[in-house]
């Protein structure tokens, strides 16, 4: 607070010289942005209210046009002063002190929302939103959403007086942060990973007024009189209008193209969250358009940067970048051309971009000593991008021991830097993160602490006072550790780290600051993950039920965005609610959720594990309320439409037309209609099991739960032999991924044991089901099949060993699976012998799973797993 005060004291003594003010025929006229921060200051401290409110103020005045008369400037402060004194007087009644100084600090920012929040009521806002339509937005009876909280206002106020622009560049350097964050909340990077990374709003403005001010030069020292034009418009922020005489530019094809890379320059200036992806349309055909007729390095390398950064296309950025580095010449641009190169390559072929940065790496190693800062700083950037893609490429020790060391290089020469900037520091905590979850990946977890303790120990000191810059990295260092604890299987521990995570990040979710909310989306997932393995429901339906409700403002600020938001949440909770039988609660959330995407068919292409979640369980709940006739025709118009859909956008849509084949066959298989059932099932699987073999490592678990069903269904329609020969052919098929597949076989062996052996669990449940209506006779001669699984899969969980004594943790889970089905079955049986048999069996399986057990790490898991044995071994010698 001190330090904004003394800016503000600094700015009114400096600047009071050069305020202008004019007399109309009817009030004052204040002219300039140096002179209206001071005008309103005045009418501040006339008004007793905080000093600090002034560059806010100002900010909200130039934002909204309001005009530069004092009579309307006056009448327009009077509004918000109004509301200040309206929500002061109530702030002040307060009984509650912690309450009420909560409330008055919020106040002091302007912060009405949270203001009303906290005393929990709704004011009148229609003279505010009539004032300030471009700062206020509202939504039915919901407290309006301030657009521009009051420390970025205060900033971007600061920035337009120091560099003497425009007062109404005051909108457009708000809505480039704006645009920034909605960009970068909206990619689904890993937490704490530099592409989504926060920049400081520093680095963010400062590289917003250079664009501003290379193309103004452009534009002046251009012979062209429609650039003349253009610029006089330009030089007052008329972009719009510098837009429209330059569409209006005659020339050959060569100058047309160049005026269309100058119009998506401009444009790139004039974002607008509210209409981003309009305007980023338009400036992508401009930039299509100038590489085509005015095709040089230069302005293939400012597409494919926006290909990147703005758009998140990859794929289309490889060939524009191509040719930027093909007609290149110079090193210093080749190298930033070879690391977006590389960036682009990175989303298709780990392997084409590691050998891209690689290559950028060796022609920095041909120039002098590095000196300059930039190009330390892009040497750091260029390590780190390849220490990520060997850590993404293969998951062999060695190839994680040459990405730690990249990682290690990026810091070291970040340490050379001579002058570590703010933006320098964050990347450090995020390589350092980065280094840690490397070491994390070869289990030595020893030295992934020691990393993330490096991180930690700045970045707690740093978020204090730049809680917009490092809380994004403050929290994935908390969530990076959290991960090896749930790996561990100490989900208590991974809890505790994961809820001060979220305590780093949750201040900040607001629509003006949408990173932290995809920030809190992913913790969630990780907390759900945690709950879950302690069977914690109840808590996991509080956590979405409340990120339900932190998602309404977002709703309100933007509907196309966020409604996907909430039925992935909706998803959630039907999904749970269903899973705990309690059917009225699932159809509270799973139709709505289920509608929205039907409507909506492209956002399957975002998170495909909650679409297909999704209309998994809208079939399931349709078949449990009893609707298996309705499931089916819901089933049959979905396949027609996604067989379509997938042929349109292969990739993204191409394995929903065999999961609803596998919804059909749970359908046909509780209605009893074997053919039908078999039919859809075989369906489902011609498409998965070819995926399996050339996709191992991605569909092998997918394929298994398939095969599963398959098996059941042939179980339920007593067709034993047809269900062995199920279980050998995944068997067989695994072996064929195994040889092909280096990743499977290098560190999926184990769950290709525990899929094996899953068998005999799922065909242990399914004899115990009550509405499969088996004999004891029939589940007696079920038991030699459920045991040959567990055996079968012995081998598989042995070579799993050699490759990584870590996976004994899932090999003691299946043993101690297989200890509770010998016992089960010892109590089913009535012949002595045989009851002796088992006896030792049973007794011979928990030897092995104690021996096991002591070889690896005390992880709690395995205490709970010993505990079982030990109990269900009692018996044993």
């Amino acid at each position: 607070m001190k330090n904004i005060l003394g800016i503000i004291i600094c700015m009114i003594i400096y600047y009071s010289s050069f305020s202008q003010t004019s007399t109309g025929a009817k009030s004052p006229v204040i002219i300039g942005a140096k002179a209206k921060v001071e005008y309103t200051s005045q009418r501040i401290i006339a008004q007793k209210l905080p000093p600090t409110l002034a560059p806010y103020l100002a900010g909200l005045l130039f934002a909204n046009k309001v005009g530069s008369d004092t009579a309307i400037i006056n009448k327009a402060l009077s509004t918000w002063f109004r509301k200040y004194r309206e929500l002061k007087s109530k702030s002040d009644n307060l009984p509650d002190q912690v309450l009420k100084g909560e409330a008055l600090a919020s106040l002091s920012e302007g912060d009405f929302n949270r203001v009303e929040n906290l005393l929990k009521l709704r004011t009148n806002y229609k003279p505010l939103l009539a004032t300030f339509p471009n700062s206020f937005q509202t939504n039915g009876n919901e407290s309006p959403i301030i657009v521009g909280d009051f420390a970025t206002v205060t900033y971007v106020v600061k920035e337009v007086i120091t560099y003497q622009l425009p007062e109404s560049m005051t909108s457009n350097l708000l809505n480039e942060l704006r645009s920034k964050d909605k960009i970068i909340g909206s990619q689904s990077n890993q937490l704490g990973d530099l592409k989504s990374a926060v920049e400081s709003r520093e680095t963010i403005i400062k590289s917003y007024i250079n664009r501003y001010n290379l193309i103004k030069e452009e534009l002046k020292k251009s012979p062209l009189e429609v650039y003349k034009r253009a610029f006089g418009l330009f030089e007052n922020n008329n972009i719009e209008g510098a837009l429209r005489v330059l569409d209006k530019s005659a020339g050959n094809d060569q100058a047309y193209g160049k005026t269309s890379i100058l119009k998506a320059k401009i444009l790139l200036l004039q974002l607008n969250s509210a209409k981003l992806d309009e305007t980023l349309i338009k400036i992508d055909n401009a930039y299509s358009i100038g590489v085509q007729l005015s095709p040089d390095a230069d302005n293939f390398f400012e597409y494919g940067k926006f290909l990147i950064d703005y758009l998140g296309n990859y794929l289309a950025a490889v060939p524009v970048l191509e040719k930027a580095d093909a007609l290149n010449m110079d090193l210093q641009k080749r190298v930033r051309i070879l690391n977006y190169l590389g960036i682009a390559y990175s989303a298709t072929d780990k392997v084409k971009a590691n050998e891209t940065h690689e290559k950028a790496l060796s022609f920095m190693d041909t120039m002098e000593p590095l000196k300059n800062d930039d190009l330390i700083t892009l040497r750091a950037v260029i390590l780190y991008n390849i220490s990520t893609e060997y850590s993404a490429r293969f998951f062999d020790r060695a190839t994680i021991k040459t990405a730690i060391s990249f990682a290690q290089r990026a810091i070291e020469q970040l340490n050379r830097l001579t002058v570590s900037t703010e933006d320098s520091k964050q990347r450090r905590s995020a390589i350092q993160i980065l280094t840690g979850r490397e070491y994390a990946m070869i289990n030595d977890t020893a030295q992934a602490f020691a990393y993330y303790r490096q991180a930690l120990s700045f970045l707690k000191a740093a978020v204090i006072n730049k809680p917009a810059l490092y809380s994004i990295n403050l929290s994935a260092a908390y969530y990076a550790m959290a991960e090896i604890y749930y790996n561990a299987g100490q989900p208590v521990k991974a809890l505790n780290l994961l809820n001060q995570s979220v305590t780093a990040i949750a201040p900040r979710i607001s629509v003006n600051s949408r990173i932290y909310l995809a920030a809190y989306e992913q913790l969630l997932t990780s907390i759900l993950k945690n709950l879950g393995a302690m069977n914690r429901v109840p808590e996991m339906i509080n956590y979405l039920s409340d990120l339900n409700r932190q998602l309404k403002p977002f709703i309100a600020s933007d509907p196309n965005t966020y409604l996907l938001h909430q039925a992935w949440v909706n998803t959630d909770l039907g999904h749970l609610y269903l899973a705990s039988r309690m059917i009225d609660s699932a159809k509270k959330y799973l139709p709505p959720a289920y509608d929205y995407y039907i409507e909506h068919l492209n956002t399957a292409q975002f998170d495909k594990d909650k679409f297909t979640t999704c209309l998994a369980q809208m079939n399931e709940l349709m078949i449990q309320s009893g609707n298996s006739c309705q499931a089916i025709t819901n089933n049959r118009n979905l396949l027609v439409k996604f067989t379509n859909t997938a042929f349109i956008n292969r990739f993204a849509y191409e394995d929903l037309p065999p999961q609803i084949e596998r919804q059909q066959a749970r359908a046909f298989t509780v209605m009893g209609q074997k053919d039908s059932a078999s039919k859809h099932m075989k369906n489902a699987l011609k498409v998965m099991e070819p995926k399996a073999k050339q996709y191992g490592t991605t569909y092998l678990t997918i394929y298994f739960d398939y095969v599963v069903q398959e098996f059941l269904i042939d179980m339920t329609f007593k067709d034993q032999v047809k269900a062995e020969q199920d279980v050998q052919k995944f068997i067989k098929n695994c072996d064929i991924i195994i040889d092909i597949d280096p990743f499977v076989k290098q560190k999926m062996m184990a769950i290709v044991g525990q899929c094996i052996s899953n068998f005999g669990v799922a065909l242990f449940t399914f004899s115990q089901d009550p509405a499969n209506q088996l004999k004891p006779t029939d589940n007696l001669k079920l038991f030699p099949l459920m045991s040959s699984y567990f055996t079968k899969a012995e081998s598989y969980f042995q070579m799993a060993l050699q490759n990584d004594p870590n996976d004994g943790v899932k090999y003691a889970m299946a043993l101690s699976d297989a200890v509770y089905l010998e016992n089960f079955w010892i109590t089913q049986l009535s012949n002595a012998e045989e009851k002796h048999m088992h006896q030792l069996k049973k007794c011979d399986i928990a030897g092995k799973t104690n021996a096991l057990i002591a070889q690896l790490p005390a992880y709690p898991i395995l205490y709970n797993i010993r505990n079982k044995v030990q109990m269900l071994t009692a018996d044993c010698n």
